[in-house]
């Protein structure tokens, strides 16, 4: 939905200005090489807003004006779905080979049973855009969303999206990102640095926030205790006849389901990271703009820089791994990066 990743990447755009003054991002310990590649898209010119495997061969990508594209060969080669829809899709999530959902723009929920070969639309029961989808079997699954000066959904769905139902009754903030890890235990990104946790599958919800940033941008959880969040803080610095905004990515960890949260690792000058994979509670991934590619093999107690061929003007807005090895990341201008390395250069 390029209302979502979107707008939050136009707004680190802004924020951040264009002048020669700003202060470089440090130089972090690369992991070594080129351990990206990347791969062949049909769409080159296409902004990719998420990405979704569910094993080293099966993955779909969803983005701008109803794209959906599906791989059956790890990427190799990428295949254009027909979705029905001309709306923007943010988010997709499959539970095997077969079963998927799709949300975005315009309250758009999509589903299938074979694979992606036929798309279903179902009614969501709102007009507002749908940021984020998180099914954890076949029947039971949960998308959130907003729009300006309407108050956002949580919805949530026990037979597979034949029926939605909105809880958020409260109202929280703007929910825009929905995560569970079972039945049971889940988290939902609100507002600028709001996260919701529940332990009974969503009958009730105890709201935290994490302090000192601006706004925290996606969360990873590998279990019902254990999570990451990464983040933007900034302040504006006069420049040569302007100011602008320098930018600080930090990340956080929890390990009591989301009632407090760490402080773990904070970047100076960071471009802005959009999105986090966490595999284990070592291995995880951290992408954004200026195509940055981030890493850390100690829970995100330090995080190493990985490098890519791509240009520094791209962004990556998507980024999952099954593995500690195997993982992709797409972003605008149709781009995919794969890596089977856990995007460090093998020793020759």
């Amino acid at each position: 939905m390029k209302s979502s990743i979107s707008g939050i990447i136009l707004v680190l755009t802004l924020a951040a200005g264009c002048s020669d003054d700003r202060p470089s991002m440090p130089t972090i310990p690369p992991d070594v090489a080129i351990g990206w590649q990347t791969q062949s898209s049909p769409l080159q010119d296409m902004v990719f807003l998420a990405v979704d495997f569910v094993d080293a061969h099966n993955g779909w990508i969803v983005g701008d004006s109803g794209t959906i594209l599906v791989t059956a060969n790890s990427g190799a080669s990428w295949v254009i779905q027909e979705s029905g829809t001309v709306d923007g899709l943010s988010s997709v999530d499959f539970v095997d080979a077969n079963n998927g959902w799709v949300v975005g723009e315009n309250g758009t929920i999509l589903h299938t049973d074979d694979g992606g070969e036929s798309w279903t639309s179902q009614v969501s029961g709102t007009t507002v855009g749908l940021w984020d989808v998180d099914f954890v079997d076949t029947q039971e699954g949960w998308a959130v969303g907003y729009a300006d000066r309407v108050p956002g959904v949580i919805l949530h769905t026990t037979d597979g999206g034949k029926s939605w139902v909105d809880e958020n009754n409260e109202p929280f903030p703007p929910p825009r990102k929905v995560l569970f890890s079972d039945n049971s235990h889940g988290w939902v990104l609100c507002g600028s640095k709001g996260v919701l946790s529940t332990t009974d599958g969503g009958e009730s919800w105890v709201e935290t926030s994490i302090e000192s940033v601006n706004a925290v941008l996606s969360l990873s959880f590998v279990d019902a205790e254990h999570g990451w969040a990464v983040s933007m803080s900034y302040e504006w610095v006069q420049g040569a006849g302007f100011n602008y905004a320098d930018l600080h990515s930090v990340f956080h960890r929890t390990t009591d389901g989301g009632i407090t949260w760490s402080r773990m690792f904070e970047i100076p000058h960071a471009p802005g990271h959009l999105d986090l994979s966490f595999v284990d509670h070592d291995n995880g991934w951290a992408v954004g703009y200026g195509a940055d590619i981030l890493h850390t093999a100690d829970g995100g107690q330090t995080w190493s820089q990985q490098t890519s061929s791509i240009p520094n003007w791209f962004y990556l807005s998507s980024v999952v791994f099954i593995d500690s090895k195997i993982g992709w990341a797409v972003g605008d201008n149709g781009m995919i990066l794969h890596t089977t390395t856990g995007g460090i250069e093998p020793e020759q």
